[in-house]
């Protein structure tokens, strides 16, 4: 825990930094807020269903086109219900066989991501991002902190208010595989 909150506070400074400069002549620093949802894949999607989260995105252009980006995110992920049935043969000769159902749910699992990338503008509205760092996830009677990597596709819609829709495409740990949809707004 005293590692998530040591991230958080250098993220903080580097945003911080960031949108106290000056950026004359080209655009600026900004930080964006949202929603995210995303549902499980792979061998998560045995244990998981949907994901519900928010995320903060600070993006620095360095380019035309180009912008470098920190995100930190949060998805709480859903455990699935389960249902197992097993029997036995008590005596072993083939006489009485005995059994039962045993049901449960799994529990649901924090993950919260804390990344590093670049995001690049195709077109006035189109771009693309990839990102890099860490993800840290918990739930139940287990934590684990291991690497992360996603991909994003999205639109912006400009006007008075910059709003952007995302579909991305998570990877944590051994793996943990989420796609999804991420909403921000810039501040």
């Amino acid at each position: 825990m005293k590692c998530i909150f040591f991230l958080l506070i250098i993220l903080l400074v580097i945003t911080t930094h960031t949108f106290s400069q000056e950026n004359k002549g080209s655009r600026r620093p900004s930080l964006f807020v949202g929603a995210q949802t995303s549902l499980a894949v792979g061998d998560l999607a045995e244990t998981h269903s949907v994901g519900l989260g928010a995320h903060v995105l600070g993006t620095y252009p360095v380019g035309k086109a180009t912008s470098l980006t920190g995100r930190l995110s949060y998805t709480y992920l859903f455990g699935k219900s389960y249902s197992h049935s097993y029997y036995t043969d008590p005596g072993g000769g083939g006489g009485g066989y005995g059994g039962g159902t045993y049901n449960g749910k799994y529990d649901g699992m924090n993950d919260i991501g804390l990344t590093v990338g670049a995001r690049q503008q195709i077109s006035n509205n189109w771009f693309a991002g990839l990102e890099g760092g860490l993800c840290f996830d918990s739930g139940g009677d287990h934590s684990e902190t291991s690497g992360m990597g996603s991909v994003e596709f999205g639109y912006a819609f400009t006007g008075n208010l910059y709003q952007a829709l995302a579909f991305f495409l998570g990877l944590c740990g051994d793996p943990k595989i989420q796609i999804g949809l991420r909403y921000s707004i810039r501040l």
